[in-house]
């Protein structure tokens, strides 16, 4: 566990160390916060999309995703 622990922040502490890189991204995963209409009742869809919006385990599934397709766009070229 405590390996675990110190290669999760040797992870996330390398980019910080290694300075700053500009890249172009392949296609945008939106992270952040949206402000609901709290006016207008809320629907299934709208209640999924804020689940999903919301859910860590999502969003780490896009970053992945995000991260393998630019493995596969820098292995290509």
């Amino acid at each position: 566990m405590k390996i675990l622990i110190c290669s999760a922040i040797t992870a996330l502490a390398l980019p910080v160390m290694a300075g700053t890189a500009y890249a172009q991204g392949c296609s945008s995963v939106y992270v952040g916060a949206t402000d609901y209409d709290q006016s207008r009742p809320l629907t299934l869809d709208a209640a999924i999309a804020r689940a999903a919006n919301a859910s860590p385990e999502v969003l780490t599934a896009a970053l992945e995703a995000k991260a393998s397709s630019a493995d596969a766009d820098q292995a290509s070229r």
